[in-house]
């Protein structure tokens, strides 16, 4: 007999909004036991290493959610590429403080009946009923059901799915102790981010400025350091059996902007959906067709991994203003090649963060 019906491992963005929903669609009073490894100030900490930002589209999708712990309103998107081309384009979401809005959601959850465990997963083991967890403090806990929403080095996905998102990266962030401007979120592209780029947010009355680990310096004083991995890319499958993974286990994030939050959030919603369902595959589906996993994204990461400044420049002078739409799709006909990153550079509004 399990202890639990269901069990999710993780309680970041993914494992809290899969709690959430399975608690808020549930009407058979399942038992759901979430098991989260930090409390308190290292969860804080640990939360902190995030740019923080979510669309304000991502919450008409998560209804009943509503945003909350908002530290900055964004209504501009600002990219700065080689050559001094500088592009723009007004968009409306939030900076929010992750952990203490992940905390809402979660006492939401507790409110609904779901319980919460503060321990660490030491082995995960399919059992006659389903699964067996192995908790660093001696517990045993079975459960039918199974949600990874363990991170980047998700053990779920080690144990069970045996296979790796394509890609990773280590990102590293610092916060310093002036305000970025008001209500715009600011990108740096450049060839020496390897594919990545470095961001500029506000939080709060402070800046967080970030980018991949060792491909650039900040020179201003620093309050505090944060770097965590992230994988993307995704997998073949995000479903075995009874177990499924979402956000960073499954490599969800998004291969351009990096950002996880709103996708992971996404991810656990419709994860939950198919388990009160009792149809598990409908979750693969809506993952293979869903335009957070668009094979765009890693064909222009792929691409932008090896461009130069000066091809990157030629690139996007289309989206500035100096250049009109007849001329951008002169460029998309001549540089086929490129294609993945026009077309993905058009739709990040809808599905970067």
């Amino acid at each position: 007999m399990s202890d639990a019906d269901i069990a999710i491992i993780g309680g970041g963005p993914g494992g809290a909004s899969t709690g959430f929903f399975l608690k808020h669609i549930d009407r058979n009073d399942l038992k759901v036991i979430l098991i989260e490894r930090l409390e308190n100030s290292r969860y804080k900490r640990y939360h902190c290493m995030c740019g923080e930002g979510i669309s304000k589209r991502a919450f008409e999708r998560l209804k009943p959610l509503a945003v909350g712990a908002v530290l900055n309103t964004i209504d501009t998107i600002e990219m700065r590429w080689p050559g001094g081309v500088v592009s723009r384009y007004k968009d409306k979401g939030y900076i929010i403080d992750r952990s203490a809005f992940l905390k809402g959601v979660l006492d939401q959850y507790k409110r609904s009946g779901g319980e919460i465990v503060h321990d660490s997963v030491k082995s995960v083991e399919r059992s006659k009923d389903g699964f067996t967890l192995c908790l660093f403090s001696g517990q045993r806990l079975g459960c039918e059901y199974l949600v990874g929403a363990d991170g980047a080095s998700s053990l779920v996905r080690k144990s069970l799915f045996g296979e790796d998102p394509p890609e990773s990266v280590v990102l590293q962030q610092f916060v310093i102790d002036r305000p970025a401007r008001p209500n715009v979120m600011t990108f740096v592209a450049d060839s020496m981010y390897n594919g990545g780029y470095r961001w500029e947010f506000p939080f709060g009355n402070r800046c967080k400025i970030g980018f991949p680990m060792g491909t650039d310096v900040v020179e201003e004083e620093i309050l505090e350091k944060h770097g965590r991995r992230i994988c993307f890319g995704g997998l073949s499958s995000i479903v075995n059996g009874k177990a499924l993974l979402v956000g960073d286990a499954a490599g969800q994030a998004n291969p351009l902007t990096m950002g996880g939050i709103r996708v992971a959030m996404e991810a656990g919603k419709q994860a939950a959906k198919s388990i009160i369902q009792g149809n598990l595959s409908a979750y693969q589906k809506w993952w293979v067709k869903s335009g957070f996993n668009s094979p765009r994204f890693m064909k222009a990461f792929n691409r932008s991994r090896e461009i130069t400044n000066e091809q990157l420049e030629s690139l996007i002078r289309p989206f500035s203003r100096f250049y009109t739409y007849p001329l951008h799709l002169i460029n998309y006909t001549k540089s086929p090649q490129d294609r993945p990153l026009y077309t993905s550079y058009l739709t990040l509004p809808l599905y970067g963060w």
